[in-house]
């Protein structure tokens, strides 16, 4: 976030930028294995 602030950018939009950013490439890539791990669970088949 700092980086994106140097560079002249809003701290609001940094941190808005940053947050977005690990959304999509840390926990959106989670949710088919929850929805698969969940589906798996109340099927009983785990």
């Amino acid at each position: 976030m700092w980086t994106l602030v140097s560079f002249g950018a809003v701290p609001a939009v940094a941190a808005a930028t940053v947050i977005g950013h690990r959304v999509l490439n840390d926990w959106l890539p989670l949710l088919p294995g929850a929805l698969t791990l969940s589906a798996l669970i109340r099927a009983r088949a785990l």
